[in-house]
């Protein structure tokens, strides 16, 4: 996937709206940022304020095991489901620690770093948000050597290039479920174990009857593209529903 850093990046256009936790971000350009040094994030409560985080084709049979999997209704894109409550994200501590042993999404860990489109079809520049606190003129890596961009930037460009990879799959699937019908929406109801009641809605769901009674020319397609164990990754993922009710509602997590 082409890339780039250098004379074109600073004057790339980035898209008016940033992405969620991207607050300033910027191309990456010896330039401008070659004073600078990185260090790495520890704390992750820029993920904080949110209840659901965008997931990949490629995660999904991970994440299944610690959250719900579901779809964004209009442009249809994968999320998983981090808390009930808005803004909330129920697996991140008061330290800005994500919950032991459970699924980091990669969303979350290519931050500060991100890929955004070019004007050239096909090019992409790396950029960091500005305001993650990783730029320091003291302690930490250097970005760039020699107006070279150092192991560090070819690292965080190799996993944002895996990222959009992953992304263009993830929305080639999105967009077969979508035009098969088989999303519905959805509003879970959660009870807690003294009876207490919340409701999480506005997302959709795969429909299971209306997937088992696809054609099997279609199912033969979709296995070859390797998009059933998506869906039962999905499928299977609703049965943390009623772990989220628990951590919501403050009952300790086993």
């Amino acid at each position: 996937m082409p890339s780039d850093i250098g004379s074109q990046a600073p004057t790339a256009p980035l898209p008016a709206r940033h992405p969620m936790f991207y607050t300033q971000p910027a191309a990456l350009d010896p330039t401008r940022h070659g004073v600078y040094r990185f260090k790495p994030i520890t704390d992750l409560s820029f993920a904080r304020a949110t209840n659901c985080i965008p997931l990949l084709a490629g995660e999904f049979a991970i994440a299944q095991r610690d959250y719900p999997i579901v779809f964004t209704k209009g442009k249809v894109s994968p999320v998983a489901v981090v808390g009930v409550r808005d803004q909330q994200n129920l697996f991140i501590d008061a330290a800005g620690r994500w919950v032991t042993g459970t699924y980091i999404p990669s969303y979350v860990r290519r931050y500060p770093f991100a890929f955004v489109q070019l004007p050239e079809p096909g090019k992409f520049a790396l950029c960091i948000d500005e305001a993650s606190g990783c730029l320091t003129t003291g302690e930490g890596q250097p970005l760039f050597e020699n107006d070279q961009p150092t192991a560090l930037i070819q690292s965080a460009m190799k996993f944002c290039g895996e990222f959009q990879q992953d992304y263009a799959r993830t929305q080639a699937f999105c967009d077969a479920i979508q035009q098969a019908g088989l999303l519905v929406e959805r509003r879970m109801q959660i009870k807690g174990p003294q009876g207490q009641e919340m409701a999480l809605d506005g997302f959709a769901m795969i429909d299971e009857a209306k997937f088992n009674a696809l054609p099997g020319e279609t199912i033969l397609q979709w296995r070859q593209h390797g998009w059933l164990g998506l869906i039962y990754a999905h499928l299977m993922s609703s049965n943390n529903w009623r772990l989220l009710g628990s951590m919501t509602l403050g009952v300790a997590r086993t």
